[in-house]
Order: structure tokens, then C-alpha cells, then sequence
């Protein structure tokens, strides 16, 4: 079983890691970052565009993972319209074009993390920030792909 992770060395990523390690499975933690070499079997870590369309498929024909956990993407709390473009980019634009590649790969199981701050459409209220209305849109559309 290989699961890939995204933003592996993010804010949650090394706790996942670290619990998928002992697990046994192996491994491909994809980053902004940049990637150093792993020593460890089973654990491959590639550095990646995210920027690039095609990042998310080129992942998938060199690892080929069973899993994906998708933590990958940008978290900015206020409430910035200037905020909304890179937002878009980096959490709604990324996580489609992952789903697609899954699909395209035909990918067991995807996981997105979401947020607390996602908004509700049962609610009056409205997103509170760019970031909350990416994390939903990233919601809905992962909910078309299930």
C-alpha cells in the first residue's frame, strides 16, 4: 500500500507522517518544500510545483499511490480581498486538479482535510474569509468526485 501526502511538511503533515511510518506503508510526502533525500525505506519525498497543472498527475504515474491525504494548501485567516486569488490557487485549483489526476489513476481513496472555519450553507452567515470559502468550495467539489 503507498499513500501519498501532501504537504507533508506542513503544519499537520509530520504528525501524519510519523503515524503512517510506524504503520508500515510506504510513502511518497510531496512539499513546496524543498525534498531532502530520504534514508529510510519505503519513504520517497519529492519536492513539487504546486503552481503546476501538471504536478498532481505526474505524481501519480511515478509513485502510483493506493491513498492520498491531501493537507497541501495555503491558510490565511483574514478577511482580504486581495487574498482571494492566491487562496483560489493554492487551495481550490491544487485540490481539483488532485482529484482529477486521482480519478484519472483511479486512486482507491482521497482524503481532503478541511477546516472548522468551513462554511455551512444551512447557516445565514457567510464565509468569513478567503480561506473559509476555499476549504468549502475544496468541500463541494470533492464531494463530486465521491
Amino acid at each position: 500500500m503507498t499513500t501519498l501526502v501532501t504537504g507533508a511538511s506542513g503544519f499537520i503533515g509530520p504528525y501524519l507522517v510519523d503515524h503512517l511510518r510506524r504503520s508500515g506503508t510506504e510513502l511518497v510526502l510531496a512539499s513546496r518544500r524543498p525534498a531532502p533525500e530520504s534514508a529510510e525505506p519505503g519513504v520517497h519525498q519529492v519536492q513539487v510545483n504546486l503552481d503546476d497543472p501538471a504536478w498532481a498527475s505526474d505524481v501519480m504515474r511515478r509513485f502510483r499511490p493506493d491513498r492520498i491525504v491531501h493537507l497541501a494548501g495555503l491558510a490565511f485567516g483574514r478577511n482580504d480581498p486581495l487574498l482571494v486569488a492566491p487562496t483560489f490557487a493554492a487551495n481550490v485549483k491544487q485540490s481539483v486538479e488532485l482529484l482529477e489526476a486521482a480519478l484519472a489513476a483511479d486512486v482507491n481513496r482521497v482524503v481532503m482535510a478541511g477546516t472548522f472555519e468551513e462554511w455551512d450553507p444551512r447557516d445565514e452567515a457567510h464565509p468569513n474569509s478567503p480561506y473559509a470559502a476555499s476549504k468549502s468550495a475544496v468541500t463541494v467539489y470533492s464531494q463530486l468526485f465521491a
